[in-house]
């Protein structure tokens, strides 16, 4: 649903061609692909937090 009119827009801007029509699906992916990429940081940094947080945490019990 999103994609035609996004193909809509595009193609109202651009006018018919196979850019304008292929121009929502490339956004699209790199919208997809910059998400990706932000939540996989996110988990990576939460997880060496956590890591760090736990390493800490024996380092003073032990002495």
């Amino acid at each position: 649903m999103e994609t035609v009119l996004f193909s809509r827009i595009s193609i109202g801007i651009f006018g018919l061609s196979e850019f304008s029509q292929r121009l929502p699906s490339v956004l699209g992916a790199a919208l997809y692909f910059y998400t990706v990429f932000r939540i996989c940081g996110f988990l990576v940094l939460k997880l060496l937090l956590k890591d760090e947080l736990s390493q800490s945490s024996l380092a003073k019990a032990g002495g």
